[in-house]
């Protein structure tokens, strides 16, 4: 599904990823470990293309993604969540998966400006999603908070419920329970 060849990042002078070989199967789960530094962020921010590689080579689903920006590969069905969660703060919970789920609609603006049939029919079932993916992470019930109003885990729960909202082939997850209690991180790993 992911295939990784002589990954390489250089900033400056820094080498935050040096030479990376990785070949991720479908179904399986894989966890990248290392200290504070190591490059691990760096090496999903390299997948999901907020950064490219200085030398290397990465193909999913057997396509080169190794110059996508952010949007192809999400598009490609690889989604992530944030070591520093990335939520939309002053919007609700439902109104930040509906931004998640919106990325997979096909109606164009025209569509959405007109409220045509298709538009209509594509908003109920990213409706139906949200409530699936809220459903899924435990979050049912909290549609209309806030997202800033979350505790660290429930904030969590939420960028996973965002991530998977896209529909995605492959999901990373970088440092999922970073400052998080025992009884945030226990309920965390249950969820995944």
């Amino acid at each position: 599904m992911l295939e990784i060849q002589g990954l390489t990042r250089k900033f400056g002078g820094l080498l935050a990823v040096n030479g990376v070989d990785l070949v991720v199967k479908e179904g399986e789960i894989l966890s990248i470990i290392g200290p504070n530094g190591a490059g691990k962020t760096t090496l999903f921010n390299l997948i999901g293309g907020q950064v490219h590689p200085t030398a290397g080579r990465i193909a999913f689903a057997g396509q080169d993604i190794s110059a996508s920006p952010p949007h192809v590969v999400a598009e490609a069905g690889i989604a992530r969540t944030f070591q520093s969660t990335s939520l939309f703060s002053e919007l609700s919970v439902i109104e930040n998966l509906l931004i998640s789920c919106y990325c997979r609609t096909r109606v164009g603006l025209w569509g959405a400006l007109l409220r045509s049939a298709g538009f209509k029919r594509e908003e109920r079932e990213s409706r139906l999603h949200a409530g699936q993916m809220l459903t899924f992470v435990g979050l049912n019930g909290q549609e209309h908070r806030r997202a800033s109003d979350l505790p660290t885990e429930t904030q969590q729960r939420l960028a996973m419920a965002l991530a998977l909202a896209t529909k995605p082939r492959l999901l990373l997850l970088d440092e999922p329970t970073g400052g998080m209690n025992d009884e945030e991180v226990q309920g965390l790993v249950g969820l995944i």
